[in-house]
């Protein structure tokens, strides 16, 4: 597999800035500095930059929980989805709480609203997204 996919899903980065990453040498495979997206089998990769890690309490962002969905409320200016490991708290921050949950959409960086995670186990059968 491509190192920047594995990288990318690893640390929940975009994979624009994870190509950039190994390019700049923030990239090693069993203990090497990899300058070039390779495809590796390796279990041994690691990013050696700085990672932000925000501190916020979850419970702010939980509107309703069940045991098939948690309804998630995304202030506007907040990413859903980590893209550069300096980012600040973003929606995909509170999936790590819920590991047998998995986001089903997301919202543009500017946009508020209301975000769903469902159950791993549950399965979807219709699925719409309305902007007011």
């Amino acid at each position: 597999m491509r190192l920047s996919i594995i990288v990318a899903n690893k640390y929940k980065f975009s994979r624009r800035y994870v190509k950039k990453a190994i390019k700049e040498g923030l990239i090693r495979v069993d203990n090497n500095i990899i300058y070039k997206d390779i495809n590796t089998t390796s279990n041994n990769i690691e990013y050696i930059g700085n990672i932000n890690v925000p501190k916020f309490d979850v419970n702010n962002y939980i509107l309703k929980k069940t045991d098939k969905v948690i309804f998630l409320y995304k202030p506007p200016f907040i990413h859903s989805q980590r893209l550069k490991p300096s980012d600040d708290f973003t929606i995909s921050d509170i999936l790590d709480y819920f590991q047998e949950y998995r986001s089903i959409s997301r919202l543009d960086y500017e946009t508020d609203g209301i975000i769903a995670i469902v159950n791993k186990n549950y399965e979807i059968n219709s699925l719409k997204k309305r902007y007011l």
